[in-house]
């Protein structure tokens, strides 16, 4: 978490996010796409930024030679787990559908996670 809080203070990602839902008092919710988000230090500064900050996480799996990431991102309701091989993705996804379909509505997360197909952040 440290190296992430580093991050933000030259970057500002989780007040640029916060300003974003300042701006437009219709807005209840902004997103963001963490790629490459284990171990999920970056994610979680940002989600814990305010409750109206939602993400989601793409990350090589850990039996792909990526990092693990933290198990309290599974449980997040604001916050989407997903394992995927971003260059193999890429080859899958076209336009908008084919990332909403392979990248959200599938799960190919690890196995040894306890991650349910129907699990999914859930906007406001």
């Amino acid at each position: 978490y440290r190296y992430a809080i580093d991050i933000d203070n030259v970057t500002g990602y989780k007040q640029d996010l916060i300003s974003i839902l300042q701006s437009n008092g219709n807005k209840d919710a902004v997103y963001f796409l963490d790629i490459g988000f284990a171990p999920g230090g970056m994610s979680r500064l940002l989600l814990d930024g305010h409750d109206g900050i939602y993400g989601v996480g793409i990350t090589l799996p850990p039996y792909e030679s990526g990092n693990a990431f933290i198990n309290e991102l599974l449980n997040e309701n604001r916050f989407l787990c997903r394992e995927h091989d971003i260059v193999q993705l890429g080859k899958k996804v076209n336009n908008r559908t084919d990332f909403l379909t392979h990248c959200i509505q599938n799960d190919y997360s690890t196995k040894s996670n306890s991650l349910s197909p129907n699990h999914h952040a859930t906007p406001p």
